[in-house]
């Protein structure tokens, strides 16, 4: 179930103080990378899910904690699953590092999507209080009255441009 608001649509991440854009790289995780994350207040045990899904990193060069934010995606029949989705503990609340960091993975889902044939489609199942917002900030669909949601390709397209650049909205 993903628990994360997407706080803000960016042209990458931005500098909670500053509001200045920063160059992202996103690429999948070790193992190695994993094991130490529980001490730095991360929620969720990363490294059972890699046992089942790919996992990736959004990383900003040079800067610390390394790791910003991780999502776990799994490529099935016509769409990207999205598993779990979480910021760096320094990325959450009022006084978080970044903005943008969770729109940045929900875009690269997307763009995975579009890269494999699927039309961009990603499917989610999102908490019950936050359906709404995703309803309205990625322009994400609800599957009937289930708390599954997806990102159509029209949904996906915008969110690819807005983090990758280019016209992928339909």
């Amino acid at each position: 179930m993903i628990d994360i608001e997407i706080d803000k649509l960016t042209r990458s991440i931005e500098d909670s103080q500053t509001g200045r854009s920063l160059q992202t790289v996103i690429e999948p995780v070790t193992s190695r990378e994993l094991r130490d994350l529980a001490t730095e207040g991360w929620s969720f045990n990363w490294l059972e899910e890699l046992k089942d899904s790919e996992v990736y990193k959004l990383t900003v060069p040079n800067v610390r904690p390394v790791i910003q934010e991780l999502i776990s995606l799994t490529k099935a029949e016509g769409f990207i699953q999205v598993g779990l989705v979480e910021s760096h503990p320094l990325n959450v609340g009022q006084g978080k590092k970044f903005r943008g960091v969770a729109g940045n993975l929900f875009a690269f889902a997307a763009k995975i999507s579009m890269d494999v044939g699927n039309d961009g489609f990603v499917m989610f199942v999102a908490k019950t209080e936050l359906i709404e917002h995703y309803e309205r900030t990625p322009g994400a669909k609800r599957m009937g009255g289930s708390s599954k949601m997806y990102l159509d390709e029209r949904a996906a397209g915008k969110l690819i441009s807005q983090y990758f650049g280019g016209s992928h909205a339909k």
